[in-house]
Order: structure tokens, then sequence, then C-alpha cells
């Protein structure tokens, strides 16, 4: 639909020029905020991180209360460094263990701050969103 194509030009066109170069789509195809991202058959997709990454807060948050404790992420942390102590990573598999990573420097957090640092993460990594891993 020609509306449809219109508000999503202006989510990637950030110069407002009406043509999005490279740079915009590498931009908005690694942006973790973004509600449509390219999926991985080439067609355009609804994109929603934070429902994403809810099924790995859940996996930290062992009590289900909703926050997850420094106990109960340094536990999953030490569970996952002994399950790749036994299976090693390969490839581009990879751990992050930084409990102080900015907004992270407290003995808990809820899952907006959760989600506030692994899409910092994940931006690092340069990964497109249709690359994310599904957890």
């Amino acid at each position: 639909e020609e509306g449809d194509i219109d508000l999503l030009l202006n989510e990637i066109d950030t110069t407002g020029n009406g043509e999005i170069d490279f740079t915009e789509f590498v931009d908005w195809v690694t942006n973790r905020n973004a509600r449509k991202t390219v999926g991985e058959d080439g067609w355009i997709q609804d994109f929603n991180f934070d429902q994403d990454v809810r099924p790995l807060f859940d996996v930290f948050d062992k009590d289900k209360d909703g926050i997850i404790s420094k106990d109960e992420f340094e536990e999953c942390c030490q569970i996952l460094g002994n399950s790749l102590h036994l299976n090693p990573a390969t490839g581009r598999d990879y751990l992050v263990h930084d409990w102080s990573c900015p907004g992270m420097d407290k003995e808990q957090v809820d899952f907006g701050e959760f989600a506030k640092w692994q899409k910092e993460i994940f931006r690092r990594s340069g990964l497109p969103n249709c690359r994310l891993p599904k957890f």
C-alpha cells in the first residue's frame, strides 16, 4: 500500500531528501527501536525488539518477580559459562557477561533496563535485526 510505503520511507529517510542512501538503510536494519525491518527473505516484516528479548529476560528472572537480581544474573552466567566450557562456542557465538554496563550498576534491574542494555549490546554487534538470535 502506498501509505505504508510513505510511512516506511519517513522512518528510514533520516535526511528527509526523499531517498534512502546506504547509511540510512544500514542504520534502519540495525535500529533496535524500528517498528519494521527486512526479514531473512528480503520482505518487510514487523519488528519488536522488546517482545523478542522478553524470553531471555524471563530466563534470568528465576523467581519471576519482574526483576533480575545480581544473584540471579550471576547464577545464569555461571550456568551459561559451564555450558560453554563443555560445548565451546563456534564462529560468531558469544556470551556477554558485563553486569557493569551503563544502567546495570545496581543490585537489580527491571525489564526496561534489561532491554536497553541488550539493545546496546546488539547495536555494537552490527547485526541486522533479522539476524538477531531468537530466544
